[in-house]
This record gives C-alpha cells, sequence and structure tokens, in this order.
C-alpha cells in the first residue's frame, strides 16, 4: 500500500487583489487551471441567472456566481514565522488543495518581491525549556519576538525571564519619529531622539550621561573616575566653577602653570599652607593686610618702609640685613 498525503498543489497562481493587513486569505487566479485569460487579471465576479419550467409546468430560477479567482489561505512552510507574506496583485504564489474539498491555500514562490509595498513580518522563537509543558499559543512571555514593520516603521526584539534569565529587554527602532530605545526589565536604558538632537544612558541607580542638543550632562551618585594614559586638554569659552562638599587635592608629577590674565582671589575659612624648598613672588607690589610672622631669616634687598613699629628682643634682628636704610618710624633692637 502507498501512502501519500491528500495535499497537493494544483496550480501556479497569480494574486488578483493586493491581500489585506492581517488578512491570511487572498484572491488568486490560478492559470494553469484557466489559461486562456486576457487582460488584467483581478477580482471578476459575474452572475448568472437562469429560469423556465419544470416538467410539471411549475417556474424556476436560479442564480450562479461565477469568478475566475479563488479565495485561498495562507500556508506557512516557513518555520517561526507567524503572519502571512504581505502579497501584492500580480505576484505568482502556489495553489494548494486536500483533497477535493473546496478549501484552497497558498504559497509564495518569492519571484516577485519587486511587486511588494509596506510589510509586517512576525517572528517568534520559543523560551519554555520544559518539553512536557503544554503551551496554547507564543506569547511575549513564554517567546522571544522580533517585528520588522514598514507599515509601522519600526524594528523590536523583545526578551522574556521565562527560561530563567535574569533580565527581559527590549530592542525598539521606531523609524517613524526618529527614536531608539534599549531597555531592561529593573530601569537601565539607552536613548536616542534623532529630531531632537539628544542621546542618554541611564541606570537604575539613577547614574546618566546625557548629550542634549548642544548641552552634556551626567549624574552620579556615588564616585566619577577618568583615567587617560597621555594627554588631557581642555578649552573652556566662558566659565568653569567648583562646588566641592568635602576635599580638593591635585598631584603633578612635573610643573604647574597657571597663566591668569585677570586676578585671583583665594578665600579660606581655616589656614592656606604652603610648603615648597622656594617660593618666589614676581611682582610690582605685595600686600599683607594682617601680621606676618617670619620664622627664618628676612633679607631685604630694597628699603622697608612704613608707619608702624618693628619690635624684637636681644638677637631677633641679628640677621636682619638691608641693603637700604630702614626707614620707618621707630626700631626697636635691643643689644645683644
Amino acid at each position: 500500500m502507498t501512502l501519500q498525503t491528500r495535499l497537493r498543489v494544483i496550480s501556479i497562481g497569480i494574486v488578483a487583489e493586493n491581500k489585506e493587513r492581517d488578512n491570511p486569505e487572498v484572491l488568486i487566479t490560478p492559470i494553469e487551471i484557466l489559461p486562456f485569460q486576457l487582460g488584467e487579471i483581478k477580482q471578476d465576479e459575474k452572475t448568472f441567472y437562469s429560469k423556465g419550467l419544470d416538467g410539471f409546468g411549475g417556474e424556476w430560477s436560479a442564480q450562479v456566481d461565477i469568478d475566475k479567482t479563488l479565495k485561498a489561505t495562507w500556508l506557512s512552510l516557513e518555520t517561526n514565522r507567524e503572519t502571512p507574506p504581505d502579497l501584492m496583485r500580480g505576484e505568482q504564489v502556489l495553489i494548494w488543495q486536500y483533497a477535493d474539498t473546496d478549501k484552497y491555500f497558498y504559497t509564495s514562490m518569492g519571484r516577485d518581491d519587486v511587486l511588494r509595498r509596506l510589510e509586517t513580518v512576525v517572528y517568534r522563537w520559543s523560551n519554555v525549556p520544559d518539553p512536557t509543558t503544554d503551551v496554547e499559543a507564543m506569547t511575549d512571555e513564554n517567546s522571544y519576538r522580533l517585528t520588522i514593520s514598514t507599515h509601522d516603521q519600526k524594528i523590536e526584539l523583545v526578551t522574556n525571564m521565562n527560561n530563567g534569565e535574569p533580565f527581559a529587554y527590549q530592542f525598539l527602532l521606531d523609524t517613524k519619529v526618529g527614536k531608539f530605545t534599549l531597555t531592561d526589565n529593573v530601569d537601565n536604558y539607552i536613548f536616542l531622539d534623532s529630531e531632537n538632537t539628544h542621546i542618554k544612558a541611564h541606570n537604575k541607580e539613577t547614574t546618566f550621561f546625557e548629550l542634549n542638543q548642544k548641552d552634556i550632562n551626567a549624574y552620579a551618585p556615588q564616585d566619577m573616575t577618568f583615567t587617560v594614559d597621555r594627554d588631557v586638554k581642555m578649552t573652556v569659552g566662558r566659565h568653569v566653577a567648583f562646588d566641592i562638599g568635602g576635599n580638593y587635592s591635585t598631584s603633578v608629577g612635573g610643573n604647574e602653570t597657571v597663566d591668569v590674565k585677570g586676578s585671583i582671589s583665594i578665600k579660606s575659612g581655616g589656614s592656606l599652607t604652603v610648603n615648597n624648598p622656594s617660593t618666589k613672588f614676581t611682582t610690582p607690589n605685595t600686600e599683607f593686610t594682617g601680621n606676618v610672622k617670619i620664622g627664618g631669616a628676612l633679607n631685604v634687598s630694597g628699603g622697608i618702609t612704613g608707619e608702624g613699629t618693628i619690635k624684637g628682643k636681644s638677637g631677633d634682628f641679628k640677621d636682619l640685613k638691608a641693603s637700604s636704610p630702614i626707614d620707618g618710624k621707630t626700631v626697636h633692637a635691643p643689644d645683644g
């Protein structure tokens, strides 16, 4: 005994009307069954009427609807694909029939993809690990999904945690509005808005880095560290402000040069300590408005002038040297 499926190809067909979106059925003309078609292939339903007298003299009438197209349903021969192809009029397909039933199916031959216009294709891959689990339908909760739609102008990839994954992700490229997002289920995301020139990376701890039009913004609840093996150059057109709540430390391995066109103002609530082998001030004038204490020798190349008093005890001024006379009110230097 020979076993053979009763599902068979009966003809090559030409799609007669553009398939409606989300509708698996389409009208097709079986060109091998109706080979002598003239003119454009499209739906062409005609109704014929007939009437007469039967053998008993009674009147009868009949109506017959005839069309050179047949309605066929998508037969998927491609695994994981969830949506039928968006067929356009004129595409070639294979027409299938099961036994002698009035039920027809189609599969695209792939010869006329250039005729396609807007399309939506959905693929799914199971994410159910247990082969004994009953699955009624493939959903975003139990499968990974990829949607590519020129109807909706988007590409979307969705995952889930059905197989013990620690996180779920969504990748969405929305070309209709010019936005891209990559998100997970714990509020980490990367965001791109082309129209508003906005790029942002954000994590669940509220740390973020943002390029917002002509501004750069960043925030870290704790630390921010930059490590550069070579050079760093910063050019600032206007102002730089530092608001530091704790300590500020700078370690320079070589020389440090500060070139300030205006004035420098240092305000400290505590003391100012300079600890280095040598300090040199090259200025036309230096003014100290408070007391000055010198722990070592004072060597003055110019004169000392003033309205106050220089006081000390024996031996305090033995190392006081001046190349010019000390021009002051009084100088008290006991003999010693």
